[in-house]
């Protein structure tokens, strides 16, 4: 499991696009999930402390790439497969 220490500037999770990915938010503040480096807090899917979400490979193909911000120094870990 890879890790992002995700910041209030978007930062992109480096997997490809055909895989199926797992995202955990460990941190003790929000992550925002999107598709590009416009994510913002506004626009991007929620994942609150402990959330996990998996993004699978037909929806992750389609999105292209996936991008986190935070609203702090949040602990983002991933797995790809």
């Amino acid at each position: 499991m890879a890790a992002l220490a995700v910041t209030t500037d978007a930062q992109q999770v480096q997997v490809d696009a055909d895989s199926r990915v797992i995202l955990q938010n460990l941190g003790t503040g929000n992550v925002y999930i999107g598709n590009d480096d416009t994510v913002t807090a506004e626009t991007g899917y929620k994942m609150a402390t402990g959330a996990v979400l998996t993004i699978p490979t037909q929806i992750n193909e389609g999105m292209g790439q996936v991008w986190a911000i935070g609203d702090a120094a949040a602990d983002l870990r991933y797995l790809e497969f």
